[in-house]
């Protein structure tokens, strides 16, 4: 009766090449994992070779027959390829820094996690939650959207199937009020640039209605009575905070 006594290794994902170690291996007829026949090579009659085929996640057995007789089974932890169903946020500033958690399947032996081209800081949680940390990006426009690609021990989630994406956000900037002094209740003009996903706009501090009309240009209303000074403006996107400009109050 052939006997196992050891396999290596004892997890892995599909295609992984599994070395049985053992006696009474004269002739091995079937090799099973997961209770499925596998390709299987004969060394010598201590050791077979076998390739794992695609199977159900979790523990399973690896069992060798010679002839009608089976061995024991020894247990086997199968992999299954990563799965990335969820970003949050899926935006941050151009510069990185942004904690981003992302939810799936089969993330406990996450390796690797890339934005684009570039490696992240990545906190194993659980088998459906990783956390990372965005890295910076440079790109020539106001906003550009990368994959987000994650590697386990079961292979890799797939790029460019848009279950994973992050959106990167340059930093906004204002270059002109108009008009720039007035009274409350007025309504003025915010000429700039990557004035995208504007969730914000703040006179010294406190937030005012506005209207994004494009990617360069906001009005906003001036609240009713404030005291007359001067008040600095600023604009909040996901790609940061705007230099402050000011607006006077007359």
């Amino acid at each position: 009766m052939a006997v196992i006594s050891s396999i290596t290794p004892s997890q892995g994902a599909s295609g992984t090449t599994v070395t049985i170690i053992g006696t009474g291996f004269t002739p091995v007829t079937e090799v099973t994992i997961g209770g499925r026949p596998v390709p299987f090579t004969i060394v010598n009659s201590t050791t077979i070779v076998a390739i794992v085929p695609t199977l159900c996640c979790g523990q399973t057995e690896v069992r060798v027959a010679v002839g009608q007789s089976w061995s024991n089974g020894v247990p086997f932890f199968y992999i299954c390829p990563p799965e990335c169903r969820e970003v949050r946020p899926n935006s941050g500033p151009a510069a990185g820094g942004t904690i981003v958690t992302i939810y799936g399947s089969g993330l406990a032996t996450a390796t690797s996690v890339t934005f684009g081209p570039t490696p992240a800081t990545l906190t194993v949680v659980s088998d459906s939650q990783l956390n990372v940390t965005s890295p910076a990006h440079s790109f020539p426009d106001c906003t550009e959207t990368v994959d987000i690609v994650i590697t386990t021990a079961g292979g890799t989630t797939c790029a460019g199937c848009g279950c994973c994406r992050f959106t990167y956000f340059n930093p906004p900037t204002v270059t002109s009020i108009t008009p720039a002094s007035g009274s409350g209740c007025t309504s003025i003009t915010l000429t700039g640039t990557c004035l995208l996903n504007v969730s914000d706009v703040t006179f010294s501090g406190t937030p005012v209605a506005f209207t994004s009309i494009s990617s360069t240009m906001l009005t906003v209303t001036v609240p009713c009575g404030l005291a007359p000074g001067t008040y600095d403006v600023v604009v909040v996107t996901p790609g940061g905070s705007t230099a402050p400009v000011t607006f006077t109050v007359l």
